[in-house]
């Protein structure tokens, strides 16, 4: 893609959003080896994307460490890698040294792309993470070709039920993002101008011996961050042990513990 395709475009001041980028940046290291929950998601899309003959300019929103781009690189023209974080960015960029693979830092509410540059947009667990996603949705259909077909997917209300109960055994401050419902998504999407636009719901359950995995995997991709309402003081040794208690009655018979997510796949068409 060339530099005329590209539109002049600040990095959003949010708080919030500057918090969720440094918290990814410093994930670099781990987030591939702890990405499950990711490389499911990401086989849900594919699914949803026949890649047949070509994905033309395709765009990977949120691309993290890119652990997607090879196989966008195989089936598109051109590949655009975009996501908020420097540091992921960069990471990226180390471990796919491509020429025809274009490095964009940039906001999905503000994406830094001109209008109807894209043919294919893909962006895997990425847009749970903005602050208005009705907003991400409006660029994703601006900088969308007429017939461009966009693939998404985000984290649903539901996810992480289980690590949300038992931190009510704890305090009142919010551990847990408060993700959209589906109902929600569904009104965003009548209110948008895809000529196709769904969403379909895709259960997970990821297992844990200890609840400390659960935790230690959050954070290992980065996705510890809490946007709102967040605890600042420590956690004491029986706020500790409350927690462990309020996630043991979720104990399975195989003695695990589980981590439910619901997953939001949206297949849209300008």
């Amino acid at each position: 893609m060339s530099p005329q395709s590209q539109r002049n475009t600040g990095l959003s001041s949010n708080s919030s959003k500057q918090r969720i980028a440094t918290s990814f940046g410093r994930a670099v290291e781990s987030y591939d080896d702890a990405a499950r929950l990711q490389r499911y998601a990401a086989e849900c899309l594919w699914q949803c994307l026949d890649p047949s003959p070509t994905l033309g300019v395709a765009v990977d929103l949120g691309c993290g460490t890119g652990l997607q781009l090879s196989k966008i690189q195989q089936n598109a023209d051109t590949v655009i890698a975009i996501d908020l974080s420097r540091g992921m960015l960069k990471h990226a960029q180390c471990q796919y040294p491509d020429d025809s693979c274009l490095w964009l830092q940039g906001d999905a509410e503000s994406l830094p792309l001109l209008d109807a540059t894209v043919d294919t947009l893909y962006s895997n667990l990425m847009v749970q993470w903005c602050h208005d996603l009705d907003q991400a949705l409006r660029e994703i259909y601006r900088v969308l070709k007429p017939g461009g077909r966009a693939v998404v997917s985000t984290l649903l209300r539901g996810s992480l039920a289980e690590l949300e109960q038992a931190w009510r055994s704890v305090d009142d401050y919010r551990h847990v993002n408060d993700f959209l419902s589906a109902e929600h998504i569904s009104e965003q999407l009548q209110t948008q101008r895809f000529s196709v636009a769904r969403l379909q719901v895709e259960p997970l359950t990821l297992e844990y011996q200890r609840l400390t995995a659960l935790t230690r995997e959050l954070k290992s991709v980065g996705a510890n961050v809490v946007t709102e309402n967040k605890r600042k003081n420590p956690l004491s040794k029986l706020d500790v042990q409350r927690l462990l208690s309020g996630y043991e009655p979720f104990r399975l018979s195989n003695d695990k513990l589980p981590a439910t997510y619901q997953i939001g796949v949206l297949v849209l068409q300008r």
